[in-house]
């Protein structure tokens, strides 16, 4: 007597066709696995290379549009927390003015161009290292990053079959905490939206 037993695909199994299938159907770079790289909070080439090729910007544009955008996420603890979240949005989703010259009105140029999605960049990465500020906390790493003009926007963390889903989700909500509660830092990396 047989029986035709599927295996219980494994957690690599599941990450392997989720990429692929990210690559195939939705036209994801994969930019590879980042685990021996310590990783930002933004890809700057990426969001460099988006700026001067979908928003025609200047060197000096660029430099000026990033550094108003770190500015707004820099944010030294969680109480401003909340507001540094509201002003990133607000860049991601409209957009900030940079300077065209002396004597030349300033321009709105795009963080991430939503009338033409097509000319974004979609990139994805595996085992993506994030820094942390505390030395006491170790590293975190998703197992699947997903970034837009360099930007990471969407977190996946992957579970074998016999984890339960509230586990899975417990691990999200640590990456998202604080390095330590009692020093107040702030993890790098899901702190934009």
């Amino acid at each position: 007597m047989s029986t035709n037993l599927h295996p219980v695909s494994t957690e690599r199994d599941v990450q392997n066709r989720i990429i692929d299938s990210l690559q195939k159907h939705l036209g994801f770079d994969y930019i590879g696995n980042l685990h021996d790289v310590e990783n930002d909070d933004i890809r700057e080439d990426s969001l460099r290379k988006f700026l001067k090729e979908s928003q025609n910007c200047t060197e000096e544009q660029v430099a000026e549009a990033i550094r108003k955008l770190r500015n707004e996420i820099s944010c030294p603890n969680t109480t401003y927390l909340y507001n540094a979240n509201k002003s990133v949005y607000s860049l991601l989703r409209y957009g900030t003015s940079v300077s065209q010259g002396l004597g030349k009105p300033n321009r709105m140029v795009q963080f991430i161009d939503w009338e033409h999605p097509q000319d974004n960049i979609f990139e994805l990465a595996e085992e993506v290292t994030v820094k942390r500020q505390s030395i006491s906390v170790s590293h975190r790493r998703p197992d699947v990053v997903l970034y837009v003009n360099g930007f990471a926007m969407v977190v996946l963390e992957l579970k074998k079959a016999i984890v339960s889903v509230a586990e899975g989700i417990n691990q999200n909500w640590r990456n998202q905490q604080t390095d330590d509660e009692e020093d107040g830092n702030i993890p790098q990396f899901f702190v934009t939206p």
